[in-house]
């Protein structure tokens, strides 16, 4: 009999020990001065830091490039949900606007491409966000692309023998724009990505050679043509952001 009693209570104090430790707490603490047993209830948990909010970011807009306007763009923080962009680049033709304009006379082989130049200037409004940038976004923005072209062509003199001329011709947009986006910076460190599409109105003027016919010969002089209309606006952004 006892060696039985002995059996059961080699079996069930373990076992009850066991059902116990999983009832109590996972820490248990001894408070030496008074002999008293605390059992801490807290669990670790991770915080979710946000990244830290950079001042400064640097930009390009990859399908502008089709356009002919080779950008860079900058943008700087003044406020957690409120920032100022600003952007100049350089440009050479746009083949798009060229091939749907009247004619396609821009297309001529006689026309070369010369250097031009872009500017922009907006505000950034941010939907409440713990760091900046980052979520949803709106912006009004002024934008200005000019394209310049050099035709050459031939003239008469008054005995009517041909001489070259070079004559500058080409085409600009003033652009309102009013669009939205998003922003992601948490992909990679450092790096800015943005998607964004809305509304502008665009005013377009271009110039294209006329002969001109008088006693001296003939000769060309540029006409300008001025179109206003809205149109749409779309694209994405590619950016690094750094500073504080």
């Amino acid at each position: 009999m006892f060696r039985r009693v002995s059996i059961l209570l080699f079996v069930l104090i373990p076992c009850g020990g066991f059902l116990l430790k999983a009832q109590l707490p996972d820490t248990v603490k001894m408070n030496s001065k008074n002999g008293i047993v605390i059992f801490d209830n807290t669990k670790d948990e991770t915080l979710q830091v946000p990244p830290v909010s950079k001042s400064n970011l640097i930009k390009i807009a990859p399908l502008q490039f089709a356009r002919g306007d080779f950008g860079l763009q900058y943008e700087r923080k003044l406020t957690r949900w409120l920032s100022a962009n600003v952007g100049f680049g350089l440009t050479h033709r746009d083949y798009i606007f060229e091939r749907i304009s009247e004619d396609q006379k821009y297309l001529s082989p006689y026309f070369k491409g010369s250097v031009g130049y872009s500017a922009r200037l907006g505000l950034r409004f941010y939907i409440h966000r713990d760091y900046w940038p980052s979520g949803w976004y709106t912006t009004p923005e002024v934008a200005y692309r000019k394209y310049n072209l050099t035709a050459n062509l031939k003239r008469s003199n008054a005995d009517g023998q041909l001489e070259d001329q070079a004559l500058g011709i080409g085409y600009s947009f003033m652009e309102c724009r009013a669009y939205g986006g998003y922003v992601w910076t948490d992909l990679l460190p450092g790096l800015s990505i943005d998607v964004f599409g809305g509304l502008m109105f665009q005013f377009i003027q271009n110039s294209y050679p006329v002969m001109i016919s008088g006693l001296s010969g003939n000769y060309f002089e540029p006409v300008f043509y001025q179109k206003f209309a809205p149109n749409v606006t779309f694209g994405f952004n590619i950016g690094y952001v750094f500073g504080k």
